[in-house]
Formats: C-alpha cells, structure tokens, sequence
C-alpha cells in the first residue's frame, strides 16, 4: 500500500499560513521574550512595582480620606448617606489612579518605545532583525510591547486598585471596559509614534525627549481645537471616552445631603460641561467609543504603515502616492465631518455662538466668530497636512535617477505614474482638488444652514480656494526642486521670517497696515484674511469688525489679493525652475549606461547633494 504524501501546494500555503501567524502570539514573540529578560529582571521588576504600588496606594488612600474628612454630613444623617459618602470617595479616588496610569503608558512607556527603537537603530540591531525568518508585522508587534514591558508591567500593578474603587464606587464594569479599550488605542497610538520618531531620531534620548513633549502637546493642545470645531482631533486621546463614559458615573446628586465639598462640586460640574455624551459626524451621532475607535484607527493605520514601509527598506520613503492620496481624503473626510456636524447641530452651534458673545461681550461678533473658526480650520487642516505629505511622498533625486535608468534599461521609458521614485505630481493635484472642494463644501453648507445674517461671501470664498491651490502647488515645486533639509530652510526663510518681523511691527512697533503686508507671504496671514472677509459685513462698518484693526480692515480685500497675485507669479517662476529640473533629469538619465555607471550628481551645490 502506498503512503500517503502531502500535496507540495498545499504543504506550502499551509506553512506559508503559519509563518504569517508566528510572532503575533505576544507570550512567544521572541522580541517580546527578549523585552521581559531585559527590562523586566528581578531586580528592575521588585524596584518598578515597588515604587508603583507604593505611589498607587498613596493617590487611593489620600484622595479617599482627604474625602471624607473634608465633607461635613448633616447631624440627621442616615446609614444611606454614610454609604453615599463611601461611594463618592471611591469615586473621587478613581480620578487620580487614571492620571497616573496615563503617565506611566502614555509618557514613560512612548519614550522607552522611541528610545529603545532608535538605539536598536544606532546599534544596527534593525538590520538584523530585518533579517530574520519572522513576518514584518510580528516584528513591528514584537517591539510595540516588548520595549515598553516594563511600562505595562507598572500599569497592571494600578489596575486592582482602579478595580477596587470602581467596585466601592458602584462605577459599572461595562463602562470601565469600555473605557480602557479607547485609553489602550490611544498608547498603542503614542507608542507607534515613539516607534516612528526612533527611526527618524539616532540619539535615543532626543526620540524620547521629542515624543514625550509630543505626548504631553497633545493632551493640551488638541483639546483646544475643539473651539475651531475639530473635534475629531481630541478624539485622538483618552479625554472624550473618560468625559463621555466614566465621568457621568463619577457624578452624584448630592441634594439630599446638606453640605458636601463646594469644590468636589464645582470640579464635578466643569468636568460635566466636557463631558462627549453624543458625537456629531455629519448627519449622524454617534457614541464617544465608536467615533474615538474610528480616528484613533486612522492614525493607527497610517503610523503602521509608514513603519511598516521603512522596515521593508530603509530607503523607501513613508508613505506611496496612492496610500497618501487615501489617507489625505480620510483626514479630509474627519475634518469635514465635524465641522458640518457642528453646522448641522443647531443646539451645538448655538452653544459655541453663546459662548463667544459671552467672551467678545458683543452680540454680532458670536455668530460670525464661530463660522470664521471653521472656515479657518478648514483651510489649516488642508494645508498643513498637504504641506506634510507632500514632504513625505517626494523621492530624492538620486532615488529618481537611479529608478528611471532601470526603467529604460527594461524597455519602459518613464516611470508609473505613482511609483514610489516618480515625480509627486499627482499627489500634488489631489491634494490642490480636495482641499478646494472640501472648503467649497463647507462655504455651501454655511450658506445653505443659512448660519451667518449676512453672507458668506463667495468672492472671499473663492479667493480662498485658489489662494490653497496656489500654495500647495508652490509646495510642491519647491520640495522636489531643492531636496528634503534645504525645503526646511525655505520654509523657515518664507514663512515663519516674515511671521517673525510681522509680530515686532504689530506689537512692537504699532504699525499694523505695515505689519500685514509684511506677512503676507506667510500662508497663514492670507487664510486670515480670506476667511474673515467669508464672513464680514461690509455694512456693519469698519468699527464693526471686530476681527481686524480698524487700520487694516479697509485695505484687507487688497491685501488679500495682493498675496495671491504674489504667490501666482512665485508660481509660474517655480513652474520654469521645475521645468528645467526635469530636463536636467532626462538628460542625466539618458547619457550615462544603464546600471553599472554611478549615479549622476545632482547639477546644485555639493551641501544640496549631502542634504537629498
């Protein structure tokens, strides 16, 4: 009787299967093995709990006692309100663990991520792990949890006294759960970009450095773009789900008590007034977990890829052109899907309009205020994240050499068009298209709401597109046509210079027309301009408006387009300078052998070449 053999195809998915599983068990990842004997031995484990628990049980038991010594009951006071008393204390307690476990995740546990990638990288260790029979992914897991084991080993020694509190506090199991699944995105989100600024960064100390500011900037910065209707971006922390979950079970009616703490009180009540219980997203509202599972999911994604691209090859660059297109519409999509949902909320609108009479103390300043914000984060959003990935998506001009002499060698005498070494010039037209139809969109809904008395206006509407296209497009030009770090420069030379004397002439020296035209060539002063004239009514008069000095609001509409007829014709030189670029390219590429013959220089100066 014959033996049975094994089909060699299906021997071979099966084992090809198995391969692709490996490593994505955290408890035999090599690399997660390796993190515990390194980071986690007897000595460094007893010293880190130690401190943990000690500092755990301290926040618990101070917070719990200070409580309930603070809190003077009534002299009527029941078995009822005594057991109250407990539950607010546990509660209260609950506040601080949480804050601690954010610190120990968020902040200490990103930069042993970034540190310890950009010493593996510094150390050459990435080459060889780039080497082994283990499947990228597993890898890429392997040193999400290994490097910060220690971090997560400190987080789990809080989790019985979180649990302990919740439990005296009557806080539900399902809300907690809930919960921590947004705040562990949210370090899984962090930790990626520890692992992004380590293959950036050489120095491990400067990576960790770099993102632990970077952390701590989010949780105070993002939260203030709430006010410019980018409520998508807060979501890329824990603050909404802890706002929007936990804290309404944080919350006690404390009326039938006499007196308890005023300042636990008033803290509860401010704490309320952020709390996300509904999520406005276009036409939808959704809960604070699914919408912060969404966005936190996006940057997931993109961060995933772009250290999933640079493990493949050091030299690929972050992101392809048709990755980048996708992730620049999503981003799109989040931004325009706040702003419109906010728009479309009449109860959420009305809240930010009242806000803003309450801060201007004018009547006509509210309404038009919020709209301005809007427009203006709009315009923002696309060109800081075009600016971006345009800078991410631009092959060098060695890169481009290198692959257009393969690609006539194989009989094909360009390049595809969204190949990772050909020029970003599609990129470029769907950035320019989708940031001008995403802020259109978004004046057609202010205007169709009918949120404004008067206007929008649609020759500031209009001028506003093109001003965007115009400088995205001049972006594109100057990041191909001088390299990686001298686009930094030109950048800074500019922008942020003109931004820089802008500030001395205002404030300084009171000159305020003077000041303007100054920075006009920064992009952001021409945003301004265009989104206030959006939303200005000439009728109302000069004294009326209220977002510009009288000096400089009679000539805002020629400042505006002043701006704009400079950047067109910075254009059109660019667009020469690009031209001949590409020529200089062809004609290297086509007077040199194919493959075997060094790379031609690039025709600038020697510190430009170092610097492709």
């Amino acid at each position: 009787m014959q033996a049975h053999r094994p089909d060699p195809h299906n021997e071979s998915a099966i084992t090809k299967l198995l391969v692709q599983l490996r490593g994505v068990n955290l408890f035999t990842n090599p690399l997660v093995v390796r993190g515990v004997r390194t980071r986690l031995r007897l000595q460094a484990a007893l010293s880190a709990g130690l401190i943990t628990v000690t500092i755990a049980g301290f926040l618990y038991t101070m917070a719990y006692i200070s409580t309930v010594n603070n809190t003077t009951m009534p002299d009527n006071a029941t078995a009822a309100d005594q057991a109250q008393l407990v539950r607010l204390a546990a509660k209260t307690a609950m506040v601080p663990l949480i804050i601690m476990q954010g610190i120990i995740l968020m902040v200490l546990g990103t930069g042993a991520a970034a540190g310890g990638i950009a010493r593996e990288r510094s150390d050459r260790l990435l080459d060889y792990h780039r080497v082994t029979p283990l499947p990228p992914h597993a890898k890429i897991l392997g040193l999400l949890f290994g490097l910060p084991i220690r971090e997560y080993f400190m987080f789990a020694l809080t989790l019985p006294f979180v649990a302990y509190a919740a439990h005296k506090g009557g806080v539900p199991g399902t809300a907690l759960l809930q919960f921590y699944i947004v705040f562990l995105t949210s370090v899984w989100l962090y930790h990626l970009t520890g692992m992004v600024s380590g293959m950036i960064v050489d120095r491990p100390w400067r990576a960790g450095f770099m993102v632990q500011g970077l952390v701590i900037g989010l949780y105070v910065f993002l939260p203030q773009l709430g006010a410019f209707g980018l409520t998508s971006f807060e979501f890329l922390t824990a603050r909404p789900a802890f706002y929007g979950i936990v804290q309404e079970h944080l919350l006690t009616d404390m009326s039938e008590i006499g007196s308890f703490s005023e300042g636990w009180e008033q803290t509860q009540l401010r704490l309320a007034s952020l709390r996300w219980q509904e999520v406005a997203f276009f036409n939808i509202k959704l809960d604070p977990l699914t919408f912060s599972l969404m966005v936190q999911g996006f940057v997931l994604t993109v961060l995933y890829t772009v250290i999933h691209r640079k493990w493949l090859g050091e030299a690929r660059l972050p992101l392809s052109k048709p990755t980048g297109l996708v992730f620049f519409a999503l981003l799109q999509v989040f931004a325009l899907g706040s702003l419109l949902g906010l728009l479309r909320d009449t109860a959420a609108f009305a809240d930010m309009v009242e806000n803003q009479r309450n801060i201007a103390n004018a009547v006509s300043r509210g309404e038009r205020w919020v709209v301005w914000r809007f427009a203006f984060a709009a315009l923002a959003v696309s060109g800081v994240a075009g600016t971006i990935l345009l800078h991410l998506v631009t092959p060098t001009w060695h890169q481009q050499v290198s692959a257009l002499r393969k690609s006539r060698q194989r009989g094909r005498p360009r390049l595809p068009l969204l190949a990772d070494a050909a020029s970003p010039c599609p990129v470029a037209l769907g950035v320019v298209v989708m940031s001008a139809a995403a802020y259109l969109l978004l004046v057609q809904q202010i205007d169709q709401l009918d949120r404004l008395n008067r206007g929008p206006y649609w020759d500031a509407a209009l001028g506003g597109a093109v001003f965007i296209a115009l400088a995205l497009s001049a972006v594109f030009f100057v990041r191909e046509i001088v390299g990686a770090k001298p686009f930094i420069m030109v950048v800074f030379v500019a922008w942020v210079v003109p931004f820089l004397a802008f500030l001395i002439v205002f404030f300084g020296l009171k000159q305020e027309a003077m000041g303007v035209f100054i920075a006009l060539p920064c992009p952001v002063s021409e945003v301004y301009l265009y989104t206030v004239l959006l939303v200005h009514d000439p009728a109302t008069g000069v004294k009326e408006f209220v977002m510009m000095p009288e000096e400089v609001a009679p000539l805002a509409g020629a400042m505006s387009k002043l701006g704009t007829a400079g950047y067109l014709v910075a254009l059109l030189g660019l667009g020469v300078l690009w031209g001949l670029r590409r020529r200089r390219l062809l004609r290297a590429v086509g007077s040199g052998p194919a493959v075997s013959a060094p790379i031609a220089a690039h025709p600038r100066s020697p510190r430009l070449q170092a610097a492709d």
